[in-house]
Formats: C-alpha cells, sequence, structure tokens
C-alpha cells in the first residue's frame, strides 16, 4: 500500500523580497566588496532591478557603498539585526526553563521581551494554568516602553539617551490610566530603578496588571524583561508584591546564567 502523498500548505511568497535576499546573500567570507556589475553577475537579476533594490538597502542602512571604489559591503543595520537575533536566541534559551516555573507557580502569562528599535519585542511566553489569559503580548508584537509591566521595566534600564529618545516621542495614550508626561514618566524611572521592578496597572489595557522586572547580560547593560499578567482581580497590592518577588528571583537567575555581575541585578542595578 503507497503512503499518502502528503503536500505543503501553499504560501504567499513576495518575489521582491526574494529578489533582496538574493542580493544579500551574494556577499560571502570570500566576496565582501562587490560592484553592481558583479552584483548583476551573480544574482542574475536585470541590471535596472538590481540597481534600484541596491540603492534601497543603501538607503535602508543594510547596505554600504564605498565612496573611493563605488562597491558595496553589508552594512551597519544588517550586523545590528543579526546581532539582535543571536541575542534573542541566546537569552529565550536561558530564559525559558525559568519562564515556564514562574508560570507554574503564578498560573498567569509569563512574557520575555527585548528593546528593539525603541519598543519592547515580545520573543517569548508561556501561559499558566488560570482559565482567564491575557493576549496583550503575542510572540512577535510590539508594545511602546511607556507602558505596561516589562515594557517599563526595560524602559528604566536603557541608557539614558534611549530612555530620552523615548520620552520626546508622541507617546501614546492607550487608556485612562496611561501617563504620558515625560516628568512623570522620569519620576516614575527612579521608583522602578530602586524597587527593581515595574507595575502596569491598567495603562496598557483596561482591567489587566502586569509585574515585570529587567534581566541584565555580561556587560552589565539590560538584555530583556520578565513579566507576568493577569486580570486586575487577580492582583491586590499584597499578590502585587507577592509576584514581583517571585519575578525578579527568576530575572536574577537569568542575569546570573547570561553572566551579567552581582551589581547589575535589580535593586542593586539602582547604586550601580
Amino acid at each position: 500500500m503507497n503512503a499518502p502523498t502528503i503536500e505543503r500548505p501553499t504560501r504567499e511568497q513576495s518575489l521582491s523580497v526574494k529578489k533582496v535576499v538574493r542580493i544579500l546573500r551574494a556577499f560571502t567570507r570570500e566576496n565582501p566588496e562587490l560592484t553592481v556589475a558583479e552584483l548583476v553577475s551573480i544574482t542574475k537579476l536585470p541590471r535596472t532591478v538590481c540597481y534600484r533594490l541596491i540603492v534601497t538597502l543603501e538607503d535602508e542602512g543594510l547596505l554600504e557603498r564605498d565612496e573611493d571604489s563605488g562597491r558595496y559591503r553589508i552594512g551597519l543595520e544588517l550586523f545590528r539585526l543579526g546581532n539582535l537575533g543571536l541575542r534573542t536566541i541566546n537569552i529565550r534559551d536561558v530564559a525559558l526553563p525559568e519562564m515556564t516555573k514562574l508560570a507554574a507557580a503564578t498560573e498567569d502569562v509569563v512574557v520575555l521581551s527585548v528593546e528593539s528599535r525603541l519598543e519592547a519585542l515580545c520573543v517569548e511566553r508561556v501561559d499558566g494554568g488560570f482559565p482567564i489569559q491575557t493576549s496583550a503580548a503575542k510572540v512577535g508584537k510590539t508594545l511602546p516602553l511607556h507602558v505596561g509591566g516589562g515594557p517599563f521595566a526595560l524602559l528604566a534600564f536603557l541608557p539614558e539617551e534611549k530612555q530620552q529618545a523615548v520620552l520626546s516621542a508622541d507617546l501614546t495614550k492607550l487608556t485612562s490610566r496611561t501617563v504620558v508626561d515625560p516628568d512623570c514618566i522620569k519620576t516614575r524611572i527612579e521608583q522602578v530603578r530602586e524597587a527593581g521592578f515595574a507595575v502596569g496597572d491598567e495603562d496598557l489595557i483596561d482591567h489587566l496588571v502586569a509585574i515585570g522586572a529587567p534581566i541584565f547580560d555580561a556587560k552589565g547593560e539590560v538584555a530583556g524583561s520578565l513579566s507576568v499578567g493577569a486580570i486586575k482581580a487577580r492582583y491586590p497590592n499584597e499578590r502585587v508584591q507577592e509576584v514581583a518577588t517571585l519575578v525578579m528571583a527568576s530575572c536574577d537567575k537569568i542575569s546570573a546564567l547570561l553572566g551579567a555581575p552581582a551589581g547589575r541585578r535589580h535593586r542593586r542595578a539602582a547604586a550601580s
């Protein structure tokens, strides 16, 4: 009897993106710099199409052009994205066991976020056992840094220049409890750095509370944040403190596994 044929589901693909990928993959260790003519020869793309895509990639910082030789090379923006990917994979692998334990202990949603382009990018999520689970953070989704538990925990420990960039932008008021005044946010940043955790109390979504704390890397820089969230009814003041302690303990363990100096963990971070 013949085995049944398994057909792959049809997926819509962008031919333009495929052409861009062909251009980027033309650069190798052996050929780190290429001319337009060489890129046309390698990719087999029409010269006008290839040139137009090269110019676009240059504008976006994914390619750089040497003014003297006219040759192109991989741009710093692509290195940044690659480094973010490596960093994200590493922190996710290290954090996942602790996230699983934290979700079991609290029965609520545990989210791992990293800063990306001045937003909080959700890179992992583990649901607890409580029947009502929030959907504010999904893997691949970004949230503003001035709201929530996890995003604000990132903001509080980012370098000052990034904090200023966030505060100087137009801050969206998502609920009646969202704080958008820069001076008030600065005060809250100081409080979070002192306490070691942030509480998002209905400032992202009505009836949602989340507690977040920072994770530090071997350089002593904030690498991400963990947050636990659920409906507000589950978080009276005493439980906020209880869960905050659990979140910070998990973040301490993850930070230690990432090689963070002891002086760059939670409450001690504010004094370093």
